[in-house]
């Protein structure tokens, strides 16, 4: 296995060189042993995007290559698949739905035929052994929280109706404290346990370990079912819907019916793929030992058809079957009945599949339509109640005005940019002040906190930009150079990148490490950058110029050079969605619009709200169901995603609501105007704050 920290005594260009090789032959080895394993696809890509960052690095100056090379994937990429080969895994990067936020999760690797989940931590341990006592609320999630929402995916997507096997591998070493905690989940852990106190010197009263606000409903819930044994999860009834039934009886899969040539060029497809992959093996030895059920919609679409094309060989096969086979009565499972009906998802379809779930029977299909049409409608939540249009607490933050308000990265608490040129930190359920920071030459504009809540990083009107440690309160770095006033301020995941949007049309991005000039710079922009947003592999700037631009977060170029996407009027926000497939704009037209970044293809806009004159921000919920803008009209709107339709306008003492910041899980909104930022929720929120 190739260790990463051998390459640090070796010159970078051998270095590079290596890393080459290493794509190379993972590549290979990735067509040898999982050529047609389920996405394959999506491992392979992410190592060509990789080849080609690396390809991209070969012409720069040595001290420079040393710096890129140290963001490599490889080392993660390597581990994955030296796993993956060990445990015969039968899918990569599976997306399944999280309950809490309706979003998309991958599960790094599917192994024993689906009953087992692996999440493959290639991290060192310091780095473990830091981000654990640290902060669990990483923005690229820590293992903690990427433990809840394996637990929470396996809660709702049973293997045969139970729980997966859920097993998080370390390659390079776990903390002690760490795999105590995971297995108090109910994860297996496997890795060289290493003691906690080699790597970082813990506070006197820390007792992560058995804080019980660390494990939330979600993985109490869990801690009373358990992890499932392996020898438990055993498929005991199988519904059988058409496809399955014509598989079964089918004189294409039987004898040489495989090999005849048919007048249909459509059965001469399936007769070339039936004789590549027999169909019959995998569903006989599916349903060996088990109870076999149909429901009666099925059944009798079956009978029908067979009335109309069976051969006599065929109908004698269906009548053998049907007498190991039980007719049961349509039913719909209580999950199965919320599912909207599309041209993917009939009636007849919601049925079969509604009536197997009813029945805690797994069903048997051909009709992957089906599935991932009724994945997709589990992932988003479309239902517009429980959203936060309840104004739970007013806060007059006494800074002259504030210009923006954002909560932290796990939404415990909020910052505050004032005209007063400070910046304050709350807590905005009890509506407390808990510090104040100061040193800005001017106004402060913008302000977000760091990853692991040590810092804030601020800019405004002096043409800096700025990072406070929140605990001493003291100023930690100052990048100066800036040609004018710093609009939108942003780190990357990791905390180790600062980027900041300017009125001199730049995008610049600084190594928090140092003191030096940015190591990036976009200058693409005709005119002043109003805001900016970063995913975990690219930036996006919107500008008065009328368009936004994305950019790779490693090199500073356009990710697509066919893709700058014109809007218009000056681009006032800009947010990524959940997934990174879309990015939401407003604009000074009274515009918000729903891009697909991937082909610049307008999903949706939504308007009513007023925005001609100011920096009026928008947002997405947590669940990516909802939109929610400010306006100038003295109102905070809600849109529903899909229909595009005004769900609430919730009013405001003054007329411009210019901020808006959404809860990184929860449905709480905050909102500011004037001197005041605002707390929306639900009822119960206000209940359980007090």
């Amino acid at each position: 296995m190739f260790i990463e920290s051998s390459d640090s005594a070796e010159d970078p260009k051998q270095i590079w060189k290596n890393k080459i090789h290493q794509i190379e032959s993972l590549l290979l080895e990735a067509d040898i042993f999982f050529h047609d394993v389920e996405g394959i696809g999506k491992y392979k890509k992410k190592l060509r995007t990789e080849m080609k960052f690396l390809t991209a690095l070969k012409n720069l100056p040595i001290n420079e290559l040393k710096k890129y090379l140290d963001t490599s994937n490889i080392t993660h990429l390597r581990d994955l698949l030296d796993v993956a080969k060990k445990r015969s895994c039968c899918a990569f990067y599976k997306s399944f739905a999280v309950l809490q936020r309706k979003s998309k999760r991958e599960i790094d690797l599917i192994v024993d035929d689906g009953a087992t989940w692996v999440k493959v931590v290639s991290r060192n341990v310091r780095g473990l052994a830091m981000d654990f006592i640290g902060a669990s609320g990483s923005s690229n999630r820590s293992v903690i929280e990427q433990t809840q929402d394996y637990i929470e995916m396996a809660q709702i997507h049973l293997h045969f109706f139970k729980m997966p096997k859920i097993i998080f591998e370390f390659m390079h070493g776990v903390p002690d404290l760490l795999q105590y905690k995971l297995e108090s989940f109910g994860i297996e852990v496997v890795g060289d346990m290493v003691d906690i106190n080699e790597f970082v010197k813990l506070p006197v009263d820390f007792a992560p370990y058995y804080n019980d606000d660390i494990c939330d409903n979600t993985v109490s819930s869990f801690l009373e079912q358990k992890c499932l044994k392996e020898e438990e999860c055993v498929m005991d009834t199988v519904n059988l819907d058409i496809s399955t039934v014509f598989a079964l009886i089918s004189s294409l899969t039987h004898g040489n019916g495989a090999n005849y040539n048919y007048d249909s060029q459509l059965l001469n497809a399936q007769a070339a793929l039936e004789r590549t992959k027999p169909v019959l093996p995998p569903i006989l030895k599916a349903i060996k030992d088990t109870k076999l059920i149909i429901c009666r919609t099925a059944y009798d679409a079956v009978q029908s058809i067979l009335s109309t094309v069976a051969g006599p060989e065929e109908i004698v096969r269906a009548k053998e079957l049907f007498e190991k086979v039980e007719v049961v009565e349509d039913k719909l499972s209580e999950q199965a009945a919320k599912l909207k009906l599309t041209d993917k998802i009939s009636q007849r379809s919601k049925i079969i599949f509604g009536s197997g779930d009813y029945y805690k029977a797994v069903t048997i299909t051909a009709n992957r339509h089906f599935v991932y049409a009724a994945a997709h409608q589990e992932m988003v939540d479309l239902s517009d109640a429980n959203l936060p249009r309840t104004l739970l607490r007013t806060i007059n933050c006494k800074q002259n005005a504030v210009r923006a308000v954002r909560f932290n990265v796990d939404g415990n608490y909020c910052i505050s940019c004032g005209a007063d040129k400070s910046v304050k930190l709350w807590n905005p359920y009890k509506g407390t002040l808990l510090k104040t920071y100061t040193g800005t030459g001017w106004e402060v504009l913008d302000a977000q906190g760091s990853s692991d809540n040590s810092m804030i990083l601020v800019g405004g009107m002096d043409k800096q930009l700025t990072v406070f440690d929140v605990e001493s309160g003291k100023i930690i770095r100052r990048w100066r150079g800036h040609n004018g006033q710093v609009n939108s301020v942003a780190f990357n995941e990791e905390s180790t990148v600062a980027v900041s949007g300017c009125q001199d049309g730049v995008v610049r991005c600084f190594d928090i490490r140092d003191r030096n000039a940015p190591i990036q710079q976009m200058d693409e922009a005709k005119d002043a950058i109003l805001t900016v947003d970063v995913n975990s592999h690219e930036i996006a700037s919107g500008s008065a110029d009328g368009s936004a631009r994305t950019y790779s977060i490693r090199d500073g170029k356009m990710t697509d050079d066919k893709f700058i996407y014109f809007l218009g009027e000056s681009v006032t926000s800009l947010h990524f969605s959940a997934d990174g497939q879309c990015f939401l704009a407003s604009t000074k037209d009274g515009f918000i619009r729903l891009i697909d970044k991937m082909n610049g293809q307008l999903l949706a806009d939504y308007t009513g709200h007023v925005n001609t004159e100011y920096r009026v921000e928008s947002c997405l919920l947590a669940t990516d169901a909802h939109v929610v803008s400010g306006s100038e009209d003295a109102h905070l709107y809600i849109w529903n995603l899909i229909e595009m339709k005004i769900l609430h306008k919730l009013p405001h003492p003054n007329s411009v609501v210019h901020s808006v910041s959404s809860h990184p899980k929860k449905p709480i909104l905050l909102s500011s105007s004037t001197t005041n930022i605002f707390l929306w929720g639900l009822q119960k929120e206000e209940e359980d704050s007090t």
